[in-house]
């Protein structure tokens, strides 16, 4: 056998080795992508199950605090989830307090304080001494 031959069968030899080599790297690198693909999708399943599972463990709570949500709505006179809460209505002046209209039939004084406004009392009430003493004056 010649030189020539011997190189010949021995780049032969090589290169059948570097192609079977390159496919079962090929194999190999297919067989890893179908691993990983199939456990990358067992574990979206899993977690699907999970989260699932999960909002079954807390669904009563979810429908406990539904339930507290509307029930505070309702006595605060509100749709439940309103979106917009309605403004505050405007508070009534304080009323100062002071005696009760005299009775109906009664006899009574009226007096007009220095600030204008008037004011009816029973006849006999001590709080006319009092207004007369502030300036307040008889009408009519």
């Amino acid at each position: 056998m010649s030189v020539a031959t011997s190189t010949a069968i021995g780049l032969g030899i090589a290169a059948a080795t570097t192609a079977t080599g390159a496919y079962v790297a090929s194999k190999a690198s297919n067989n890893a992508t179908a691993a990983t693909t199939n456990a990358t999708g067992e574990a979206l399943d899993f977690s699907k199950q999970q989260y699932a599972d999960l909002q079954a463990r807390l669904a009563p709570y979810n429908a406990a605090g539904q339930t507290a949500s509307q029930r505070m709505s309702a006595l605060l006179a509100q749709s439940p989830y309103a979106r917009q809460a309605a403004p505050p209505a405007a508070a009534a002046p304080p009323q100062q307090p002071g005696p009760a209209a005299p009775p109906p039939g009664a006899q009574v004084v009226t007096l007009r304080a220095p600030d204008g406004s008037t004011k009816q009392f029973q006849q006999g009430d001590p709080a006319i001494a009092q207004a007369t003493a502030a300036g307040a004056q008889a009408v009519g």
